[in-house]
């Protein structure tokens, strides 16, 4: 399982190994950078395209420009960049 998977970096490795993967990740360009890569390589990874949290149901996730300071909690992003709000699904 790679949760918060970003760009799926950690899944690869394992899946170009031979291990099947689950990548949850919330952002929508890394969710199509990593369908890109999986198609490209023929890696058995599955992207699940939300968050995992306590509870199921649509929650506020809170993308910036830059991937990485992508999070949960608006407060985080707007340390970094402005944060725009995007709905998903928590499992």
């Amino acid at each position: 399982l790679d949760i918060g998977a970003n760009d799926g970096t950690h899944s690869y490795p394992f899946a170009a190994s031979g291990y099947k993967c689950v990548a949850f990740e919330p952002q929508p360009s890394c969710g199509d950078f990593i369908s890109r890569t999986v198609k490209a390589n023929g890696f058995d990874v599955t992207l699940v395209r939300g968050v995992v949290g306590e509870s199921e149901g649509e929650l506020n996730f809170y993308v910036s420009d830059s991937s990485w300071f992508s999070s949960l909690s608006r407060e985080h992003v707007e340390q970094f960049e402005e944060a725009r709000a995007i709905a998903v699904q928590c499992y």
